[in-house]
């Protein structure tokens, strides 16, 4: 699937670097402006997820509290509230992850035309 993604962008075999149709991008330039800009939209996604969790935090603790003290006003016990943290603390991280390893892809694409371009 990867390989057919690169012959989509640069319209390149990347086996035998043979022209097989026009390619999504004409130049190395122009991949980069594109991975650049995603680059961009996918920090300020992961930015916005580590701002969500750090604020939704306090938030947590204040509810984790509250259930506490109505759970022992009740009679009963709670559990199962501190998974609330960690789970927000796996979907920055998740992005982040996913940010890291997307742009491999896109590096590929310029490594491509950069052996396209030697060759002629």
């Amino acid at each position: 699937m990867k390989q057919r993604r690169v012959v989509q962008w640069t319209g390149y075999c990347p086996l035998c670097k043979v022209k097989l149709m026009e390619g999504k991008f004409a130049s190395t330039a122009e991949v980069k402006e594109h991975s650049e800009k995603i680059r961009k939209t996918e920090k300020r996604a992961v930015r916005f997820a580590w701002i969500a969790t750090l604020a939704g935090i306090p938030i947590g603790i204040v509810i984790y509290l509250w259930s506490l003290s109505t759970a022992e006003a009740a009679g009963g016990t709670v559990r199962g509230h501190w998974a609330i943290p960690l789970l927000t603390l796996v979907v920055p991280i998740m992005l982040w992850g996913i940010s890291k390893f997307s742009g491999n892809e896109y590096n590929e694409v310029v490594q491509l035309f950069h052996e396209i371009e030697n060759q002629t």
